[in-house]
């Protein structure tokens, strides 16, 4: 898919009660989460909010706060970011909250010519606050290689061939042939931990690379 343009925003027709509730909204680029302002200068579009909830809350890591997006004019909640040069999107998440029916299915749009145009569609997004790849140009690899430290626990430094799994929703990986080895990639890192719960719950969601 197309992976580079001034905008990307995430839009739905689905949500039920006419409000997106949004905890989390990343733009992963190779150099880490698309930021607001920043050397891209990039600034937030909306469709609208509530009161109380804008759109700054949904690209913070603070889990008490969210976006409640609201409807534009033609029915549509969207939320994005449109910067003054192109970005290389390696992937777009997106976390829901069930304070509120969550939407069914999300669109990922890119900005080209003066127009939104679809460059991928979701239909399962997680619905217990679990973290949802809506966009994905990003390939991750077979084999790694883990450096000293990189271990919640113990050292395991090496080369590894891994696979992808998927524990609620989350992506992580294992090393082939040993159940008890999961591996995350986290501030451009990758770790090893023998605790699922360790490997669940490490929140480096701008580093988060799917399969």
């Amino acid at each position: 898919p197309q992976s580079h343009s001034v905008g990307w925003r995430v839009v739905t027709s689905t949500a039920p009660r006419k409000k997106w509730m949004l905890a989390y909204l990343a733009v992963v680029t190779p150099e880490g989460n698309l930021d607001v302002g920043g050397k891209h200068g990039c600034r937030i579009v909306e469709s609208g909010h509530d009161s109380g909830s804008p759109p700054e809350d949904a690209f913070s890591q603070n889990k008490s706060t969210l976006w409640g997006g609201l409807p534009d004019s033609t029915g549509l909640i969207y939320l994005g970011l449109m910067c003054d040069s192109p970005v290389q999107a390696l992937e777009v998440i997106l976390r829901q909250t069930t304070k509120n029916e969550p939407a069914l299915m999300a669109t990922t749009q890119a900005f080209f010519n003066g127009v939104w145009i679809d460059v991928a569609a979701a239909s399962d997004l997680q619905r217990d606050e679990s973290y949802s790849v809506v966009f994905q140009n990003w390939v991750p690899p077979r084999r790694i290689k883990i450096s000293e430290g990189a271990s919640r626990s113990h050292e395991h430094s090496g080369s590894y061939d891994i696979q992808p799994i998927r524990i609620h929703g989350r992506r992580v990986w294992q090393k082939t042939g040993h159940e008890r080895w999961w591996i995350v990639y986290c501030d451009r890192r990758w770790y090893v931990t023998p605790s699922v719960q360790d490997a669940q719950g490490m929140m480096c969601v701008g580093d988060l690379r799917s399969s």
